[in-house]
C-alpha cells in the first residue's frame, strides 16, 4: 500500500515527512510494501515542490535508536484508535519490522509532534464487532 501525497502550492508546508526505510531489509512480498520503490523515488520530487521529506536510512541506526523512533511514532495510533503493532511486528515483538522490513512514513506537525504514521490498520468499532467476519471476540477466535 502506497500512501499518496497531494502536492499543493497554496501555502508553505508546515508538516514534515520522515520515511524510515532500509533498502536492504524491506520485505517486498508484504502487501503493505507494494510499490515502495516508487514511494521512495518520489521523495526527491516532493522536495522539489517544497514539501520537507527526509528519508531516514535505518541501516545506519542502532536497534535501540530505531526502537525509540518507533515508540515516538506510534503515539497517534492510540489517540486515533488504529492499529500499528502487528503492521510493524507482532503481538510479542512490537516494532521489530519498523523502518526495516516495513518502511514507515511518519508525519510530524509544525510543533514537532508526530501527527500520523503509515501504514496502519483501522480499528474495529466495538459496536460493530458482531458483524465483523474475522471477529476474535469469541473465546476460540474466528469461526
Amino acid at each position: 500500500m502506497v500512501t499518496k501525497i497531494v502536492v499543493t502550492k497554496l501555502m508553505p508546508y508546515r508538516k514534515k515527512f520522515l520515511l524510515y526505510y532500509s533498502a536492504e531489509e524491506v520485505l517486498r512480498d508484504l502487501p503493505s510494501n507494494t510499490g515502495i520503490e516508487t514511494a521512495v523515488a518520489r521523495a526527491e520530487e516532493l522536495r522539489r515542490h517544497g514539501i520537507p521529506v527526509e528519508v531516514m536510512d535505518t541501516d545506519e541506526m542502532e536497534p535501540g535508536e530505531l526502537q525509540d523512533r518507533y515508540i515516538e511514532a506510534i503515539g497517534p495510533s492510540v489517540v486515533k484508535k488504529y492499529r500499528v503493532r502487528q503492521v510493524f511486528g507482532s503481538r510479542r515483538r512490537a516494532g521489530w519490522l519498523f523502518g526495516r522490513g516495513v518502511p514507515a512514513l511518519v508525519v510530524v506537525g509544525s510543533t514537532g509532534t508526530v501527527n500520523d504514521i503509515y501504514p496502519h490498520r483501522p480499528s474495529v468499532d466495538p459496536a460493530q464487532m458482531d458483524k465483523c467476519p474475522l471477529s476474535c471476540s469469541q473465546p476460540n477466535g474466528p469461526p
